[in-house]
């Protein structure tokens, strides 16, 4: 996921770029999406979700 990131393909669910590598994430139990957890924090909202 950091590569995709690096090469800026990475996207969330908004479409926007995603632009800080995660250290920490939440991947859905059917492992389509990943929730970055920021400072501890997972980040549940929908439009911060990467598509996988």
């Amino acid at each position: 996921m950091n590569n995709a990131i690096s090469a800026g393909s990475a996207k969330n669910v908004a479409g926007e770029k995603v632009s800080e590598p995660l250290t920490e994430a939440l991947a859905t139990e059917d492992g389509s999406r990943v929730y970055p957890v920021r400072e501890g924090i997972p980040v549940l909202l929908a439009d911060e979700a990467i598509l996988l």
